[in-house]
């Protein structure tokens, strides 16, 4: 149930995501934003989003995971109502900022919860984690294809054709806020701080916890992977475009969109169980290796299918390792730090696609795309090593902790 619960939760918070994909650039044009504004926009957001991502968390474990949630949840359905009805690059700045900080309001902190309920059945955190991953995936898939249709059908209500999914969109955040209320129940998590003065324990035990080898291992791991995905977020669509066309490219990215997040969720689900099976740590490294050398070798060629290969390929092998990698993290901390930790492995995660999409394509102009994707995945899999290799090993039967 409380697996379900959480799937849930995670197909809501990622569906209005997936029915921006396809929209919003062209969106943001037709609002009269010049490509250099964009690129500013999206700054915006990601730097709100990154900035947001550690207080958002220690928030969370200092009162509460639903109330940060919830509060993520409204400042969503605010910015994307902003984006759909607003004019003018003031408005598209404010709805990327406020996006920005409910991504980090929310980062984190249903997963944080879902633990805090299924600490005392630690098998139970793999498969629920699992299942989140296949919400994330089924969510975004399920998303760019709608919002890939949805303008065939032209304007609706007065709203344009490109702002229709942003509306939608919009209300689907409100009902993920509803969502939150409802599902989010159970006892609170046990925590170490309470009044002001206990509010000093939790920043002592998150610097305790982060400082420790094997949670800064998990750190590394997330970075390597942030960097892979910001160099194919970044070069992906402009070897798209190249290939296809400006005309065609849009079509294409949401097809492989639809079937790269299609096959993830499988994968969340099915190759975690094989990992719980098999051994955690040989199929995790598998997937590692997969993930790493599918986009090295399939990137530089100069074909639409090789790039579909790479973009599905990646997400499909991070998706079916990351409910082990994520249940190691849990078990190496407890309730009072662990949605500040959570934050901090996507902060980490965040820098090291900020690395690989400004760091990739200056390789690439200099010595080529062979060498820019090689480097990129190396780096990928020697900050994944220690983790799978050193301390995976020892947390292949994870004991989650509810106290401090």
């Amino acid at each position: 149930m409380i697996r379900r619960r959480l799937r849930t939760l995670t197909f809501l918070e990622w569906l209005p995501g997936g029915l921006m994909f396809p929209v919003v650039a062209p969106l943001l044009l037709e609002r009269g934003v010049d490509p250099v504004q964009i690129g500013m926009i999206f700054a915006v957001h990601a730097i709100v989003s990154a900035g947001f991502e550690l207080p958002a968390g220690l928030l969370a474990d200092l009162y509460g995971r639903k109330p940060v949630a919830l509060c993520g949840a409204i400042t969503k359905t605010v910015g994307l109502g902003v984006l759909a009805l607003g004019a003018g690059l003031g408005a598209m700045v404010a709805a990327g900022a406020l996006i920005g900080a409910s991504r980090a309001a929310l980062s984190g902190t249903a997963e944080s919860w879902f633990v805090d309920q299924a600490s005392p059945a630690p098998e139970e955190v793999p498969r629920g984690l699992a299942g989140a991953e296949a919400g994330l995936g089924t969510g975004i898939a399920s998303g760019a294809l709608a919002g890939g249709l949805l303008p065939l059908a032209g304007p609706q209500a007065g709203i344009s054709a490109t702002a229709v999914p942003i509306a939608l969109a919009c209300a689907l955040a409100a009902v993920h806020g509803i969502a939150i209320a409802v599902l989010m129940t159970g006892p609170p998590h046990r925590r170490t701080a309470g009044a002001s003065p206990g509010n000093r324990a939790v920043f002592q035990h998150f610097g305790d916890t982060i400082r420790r080898p094997a949670v800064r291992a998990v750190l590394y791991a997330g970075c390597g992977a942030g960097m892979v995905a910001g160099a194919l977020e970044t070069l992906w669509p402009v070897s798209a475009i190249r290939l296809l066309g400006a005309q065609t490219a849009p079509t294409f990215y949401s097809v492989v969109i639809v079937c790269g997040m299609t096959l993830s969720a499988f994968a969340a689900t099915y190759l975690t169980k094989i990992a719980q099976s098999f051994g955690p740590v040989r199929i995790v490294l598998i997937l590692m290796i997969v993930a790493a050398v599918g986009c090295a070798t399939l990137m530089p060629l100069a074909s639409p299918v090789a790039l579909a290969a790479a973009f599905v390929t990646f997400h499909a092998a991070l998706a079916g390792s990351t409910p082990t990698t994520g249940g190691w993290l849990h078990s190496m901390v407890t309730d009072d730090h662990r949605a500040s930790t959570v934050s901090a492995v996507a902060l980490s995660g965040a820098i090291g696609a900020g690395i690989g999409a400004t760091a990739v394509p200056a390789i690439a102009g200099t010595h080529g795309e062979w060498f820019a994707w090689v480097t990129v995945a190396g780096a990928f899999l020697l900050a994944s090593l220690p983790l799978i290799l050193r301390y995976g090993p020892r947390l292949v039967t994870p004991e989650i902790h509810s106290g401090a």
